[in-house]
């Protein structure tokens, strides 16, 4: 008998140290279940800023041509497309330059000179641009450059018209056109002021004769229409983005209020621009 409570008390404290192991095994799983079901989530990376300018986000608004000392220019404004969020633009654009749709073998170069490459953030009221410079005049060989093609981003390529045929002016070598990086356009140039005289049955000419006294001028641009009304004298103003337009007509006064098409014009940033608009006979 006396040997019973010895095994007794080992028999108890064995029982009393798996007890503790068990609990001690299940404190550890309810706090480890506590802790997961109160660890807060990582959020997810979000994008800040505009992103860069892709598929269908510009357009090509104007291409204004210009030549000086023997080298011509193309400044080609580039605006979002209506409904388009801003994106950004960088650096230089590709450009190849095109003859009857086909490469035409003219090099291009970046050149800082005309324009410093940074990060450009494209707005609905602030525009970008690239200019082109090629001497082509000084150099004496076939080249009829019918088109100039920019790829702002690899899936967005836009056209826009070339230098045309180059002239011989005595050198020798084929020079490269110039290409410079994305800049903004002044704020100054993003629009232009277009006024005239709306007259009817081919004329008169302005203080002569019949003149419109309503209906109203449209100028449909690459993303906007914009309209202003004819006044009493034939008169019309209306101030628009500097772009590339075919401009309308429409009176009761001719054809019952047909719309007359009057041709494209070039709107040239921080201008007034006169256009009188005579509309043949009924």
């Amino acid at each position: 008998m006396p040997t019973d409570a010895p095994r007794r008390d080992t028999i108890a404290a064995a029982v009393t140290a798996a007890l503790v192991v068990l609990l001690g095994v299940a404190f550890v799983v309810v706090r480890n279940h506590d802790d997961a079901s109160t660890t807060t989530p990582t959020p997810a990376t979000t994008r800040t800023g505009p992103a860069p300018c892709g598929h269908g986000d510009l357009v090509v608004a104007l291409v204004e041509p210009d030549e000086a000392r023997g080298t011509a220019y193309r400044t080609v404004t580039l605006r979002l497309t209506r409904g388009t969020e801003p994106c950004t633009v960088r650096g230089y654009p590709e450009t190849i330059v095109l003859a009857k749709g086909r490469p035409a073998g003219v090099a291009t170069v970046p050149d800082q000179t005309l324009g410093r490459p940074e990060q450009l953030t494209v707005l609905p009221d602030r525009s970008a641009k690239v200019t082109l410079a090629w001497s082509g005049a000084h150099y004496c060989g076939p080249v009829d450059n019918d088109a100039v093609r920019l790829w702002v981003a690899p899936d967005l390529p836009l056209e826009l018209p070339g230098f045309g045929r180059s002239r011989c002016g005595g050198s020798e070598g084929r020079p490269p056109v110039r290409v410079g990086a994305f800049t903004y356009v002044n704020p100054r140039d993003e629009h232009g002021t277009v006024t005239g005289l709306v007259t009817l049955n081919d004329g008169p000419e302005p203080g002569t004769g019949e003149y419109a006294h309503s209906g109203e001028v449209q100028l449909v641009g690459v993303t906007d229409t914009y309209r202003t009304a004819i006044g009493a004298t034939g008169s019309y103003d209306v101030e628009v983005p500097a772009g590339h337009y075919e401009v309308r007509v429409s009176t009761h006064q001719w054809h019952a209020g047909a719309t007359y098409e009057a041709g494209p014009f070039d709107v040239p940033g921080g201008e007034l621009s006169v256009i009188n608009i005579p509309m043949p006979a009924r």
